[in-house]
This record gives C-alpha cells, sequence and structure tokens, in this order.
C-alpha cells in the first residue's frame, strides 16, 4: 500500500512540476537558464525527460565518459519552434545548441518520406534536423563502428512505405557520430 501511495504521489509531482515529464520544446525562460556543468539531473528537472537520447558508441561499450545527447523537439503547433541539443559526458553538460527551425515538424511518425521533404535533408545535418523534418523512423539499426574500440557508432534510419501509397519509396539515413553521412531513396516496384 505504501509503495502504492508513494508511485502516485510521483506520478502527480510529474504532472504538476513545471517541465517535467513532458517532451517537446524548451520554452526561452529554460533554455537560458541551462548552463554548461549542470548536471544531467538538473536538466532533467528543468527540461524534462527529452524526446530522443542519442549515444556516440555501443550499449555494451558504454562507460560514464561516453559522449551522450538530449534532444528536445517542438511538437507541429509550437509557434516559435525550436530544437535544442545538450550534449552531456561524465554526467555533466559539456555543449547546449539551439536551432530555430524554419518548416514545421512533421505531425507523423514513420512511414513514406516524401519527395519535397527528401529534398531537404542534406550531408551533414544532425539526426535531430532529420527527426524534425522526417519524424520518427520506422525502424533504427545499430550497425556498430567502423574501427573496433573507437565510439564512432553507426547507425540507420529506415522510412517505409505503407501499404496505400501509390508511388512507394524506401529512405535509408546513415547517421554517424549524430551527423548524416548518407541518404538513400529507393523506388520500390513490387510488393
Amino acid at each position: 500500500m505504501y509503495r502504492a501511495k508513494l508511485l502516485l504521489v510521483s506520478f502527480f509531482f510529474l504532472l504538476i512540476t513545471p517541465g517535467l515529464g513532458i517532451s517537446g520544446q524548451i520554452d526561452s525562460g529554460t533554455y537560458i537558464r541551462m548552463q554548461k556543468g549542470m548536471s544531467e539531473g538538473e536538466v532533467l528537472t528543468r527540461a524534462g525527460l527529452p524526446d530522443k537520447e542519442i549515444y556516440f558508441d555501443s550499449e555494451a561499450k558504454r562507460t560514464i565518459e561516453s559522449l551522450k545527447q538530449l534532444l528536445y523537439i517542438p511538437g507541429p503547433d509550437e509557434s516559435d519552434p525550436h530544437l535544442t541539443v545538450i550534449t552531456l559526458q561524465k554526467g555533466r553538460v559539456i555543449n547546449i545548441e539551439r536551432t530555430k527551425i524554419f518548416s514545421p515538424p512533421r505531425k507523423t511518425t514513420g512511414g513514406q518520406i516524401d519527395t519535397a521533404t527528401f529534398s531537404r535533408l542534406e550531408i551533414g545535418m544532425s539526426e535531430g534536423e532529420v527527426l524534425i523534418r522526417a519524424g520518427s523512423p520506422d525502424k533504427e539499426v545499430y550497425l556498430g563502428s567502423e574501427i573496433k574500440g573507437a565510439g564512432d557508432s553507426i547507425k540507420q534510419l529506415f522510412y517505409l512505405p505503407g501499404p496505400d501509397e501509390t508511388d512507394p519509396y524506401i529512405t535509408v539515413i546513415t547517421i554517424k557520430e549524430g551527423k548524416v553521412i548518407n541518404l538513400e531513396r529507393t523506388k520500390v516496384f513490387s510488393r
């Protein structure tokens, strides 16, 4: 009984505490209070849980030394959308980036990427920018690293067409160290 009450109080605390428990864009007041050297706990208390966490090495090789990024991605209804990327190492903030988004975030997750969206994707773009423009992928595949022991993880994001697409394409976006290194769009001729 005590445990159930404690869980209920914790959940209620998350709901009424500003910034906690809700992903999405970090408001400007919270953003200006973010600082290098701040602990991950302080970030989560002020900004809430991130929409996405990106690690730069495999789960098996992950240590306190590992780099990690927290992405706060604006929703499609934000009037002044900004992507915030907070980089952490040893549990402390080492970098904070905030980028104005000029095209609205995609509302749907997964599915085929339309031609206009694909044309706005670029080599060197951050994974966060891809997620803003294309939405969440249908599948994410970790490929490991090119050099054994190096922390340069490589993964691919797959956007797959639905069965009702009249002109179906598969899009594969390869990410290395949080940046796009390859973009592929392939026409599907048979299903």
